[in-house]
């Protein structure tokens, strides 16, 4: 993903970790093939309460309040209902990998 890709992907973030949140409770899903809007809007997630899930470019940001391990939106689903290879990382690994990006 280009260096410009990257912040472009964290300053879109609609859950705002920045805001004072845990960022343990947020992960980003990138996906290696792109899917359209729509299709991620047909996906019945299987959400707890208070999770999250949005499609930002080719990157699923989520805000799992429970824990990625305790969530049913983890990269297995994604990967199983959109047809694309995937993976997740945690916030803290995105936000490390924006300020390598922003390095160079």
């Amino acid at each position: 993903m280009p260096s410009k890709e990257m912040i472009r992907v964290v300053d879109s973030n609609p859950f705002s970790p920045r805001l004072g949140k845990d960022e343990a409770l947020f992960h980003a899903t990138f996906l290696f093939q792109p899917v359209s809007e729509s299709e991620f809007k047909k996906l019945t997630l299987p959400a707890q309460p208070g999770e999250q899930a949005a499609l930002v470019r080719q990157v699923i940001l989520l805000h799992c309040p429970h824990g990625y391990g305790r969530t049913k939106l983890n990269n297995n689903f994604f990967e199983k209902k959109l047809g694309v290879p995937a993976t997740t990382r945690n916030w803290r690994t995105v936000l490390a990998l924006q300020a390598l990006c922003a390095e160079h």
